[in-house]
């Protein structure tokens, strides 16, 4: 670790950001973190293998440069969080904090600063009175800035490399790993087979119409239709998740492909 940021903010790790964590704690986690997810993609993508084996050659080399060999050199991710992938995702620098102004050079470089609000208390005043002014300053300049969007400190933090603003579930992307490794191992699986071995719920994309006097052939029929359905998709996002992970977009299931001109 860099003894001068080691104790920095991580992207990912909300506790990091109001006290520093233990090694164990940091790990623990960082294995809930879209980091790790971020690993545990590419550990998925042939692409990237075969970038690692040519020591980062080719298109994914900016993709190797930040995380390396996880085939070889890191292939243990206790190994490559405190070694590489920590300094990926940690601050640059302190997060903006409300404080005193002292001196009148203080006070010319907040005023110089963007997104900086300035502010004059008076101190014969009551706390309740006080509060009540700042609060209405606080919310006019904070609607002037971002609108009716939430201010989240963790999208605007200053790090190497960005996670994709998503609102992909951690659970989302287990799963699609676990489909996508399944068709690695069985590649001649059909897409029902690939369904059945991943447990997939059929109701997750076409639902069964209600129709109670289908036949129990029917429904069996119309079950494995929608469990192929269900295969069919999923495996088309893996791919996109895997295919935008290479090119340093996580997590995204679109096609990253058609959005590049």
């Amino acid at each position: 670790m860099d003894e001068k940021n080691e104790n920095l903010p991580i992207k990912g790790l909300r506790r990091s950001f109001s006290r520093r964590l233990t090694p164990i704690e940091e790990l623990k986690e960082a294995k809930a973190s879209l980091a790790y997810w971020w690993y545990r993609t590419l550990k998925e993508s042939a692409a990237y293998r075969d970038c690692c084996l040519t020591g980062g050659l080719g298109e994914l080399s900016t993709t190797y440069q930040n995380f390396g060999d996880i085939f070889n050199d890191y292939a243990d991710f206790d190994k490559w969080w405190f070694e590489r992938g920590r300094a990926l995702f940690q601050l640059k620098k302190e997060p903006p904090k409300v404080k005193t102004i002292a001196e009148y050079k203080d006070y010319k470089r907040a005023s110089e600063r963007e997104n900086v609000l300035i502010l004059e208390i008076p101190l014969a005043l009551r706390k309740e009175t006080s509060l009540r002014a700042v609060r209405k300053f606080i919310n006019e300049a904070h609607q002037a800035l971002y609108g009716d969007r939430a201010v989240d400190i963790f999208d605007v933090a200053d790090v190497k490399i960005q996670f994709n603003k998503s609102k992909i579930r951690t659970k989302t992307i287990e799963t699609l790993l676990n489909i996508h490794k399944i068709k690695r191992r069985h590649p001649k699986a059909k897409l029902l087979e690939i369904a059945e071995l991943a447990n997939i719920d059929p109701d997750i994309y076409v639902r069964m119409e209600d129709k109670t006097d289908l036949t129990e052939e029917s429904k069996a029929e119309d079950l494995k239709r929608r469990m192929t359905i269900a295969a069919s998709r999923y495996i088309k996002q893996a791919e996109n998740l895997i295919y935008n992970a290479e090119r340093g977009v996580f997590p995204y299931l679109g096609n990253w492909k058609s959005t590049v001109t």
